[in-house]
């Protein structure tokens, strides 16, 4: 677990309570450049992550919402830079 999937986590339960909802959808920032990328070195924006999703099951402990959060987080890591052209 990382403090960013915490930070999520917790997030998506705030939304959820503040929203009066079962579920939260958000995104958020990536700052990092992924070698993989042609001419990546030259590049100064920022990138948007995969929204991020978080659904409280009732018998779930907030141990459980994290570990799912960050299996999610992980597979979603192969979109963080879709080209957009």
């Amino acid at each position: 677990m990382t403090l960013n999937t915490l930070l999520q986590t917790a997030w998506g339960l705030l939304l959820q309570k503040y929203n009066g909802s079962d579920d939260a959808v958000f995104g958020g920032v990536v700052s990092g450049r992924p070698a993989d990328i042609s001419g990546i070195e030259t590049w100064w924006a920022c990138s948007l992550t995969p929204f991020q999703y978080v659904s409280a099951v009732v018998d779930d402990t907030f141990a459980d919402l994290i570990r799912t959060n960050q299996k999610q987080a992980l597979t979603s890591q192969d979109y963080e830079n879709v080209s957009a052209v």
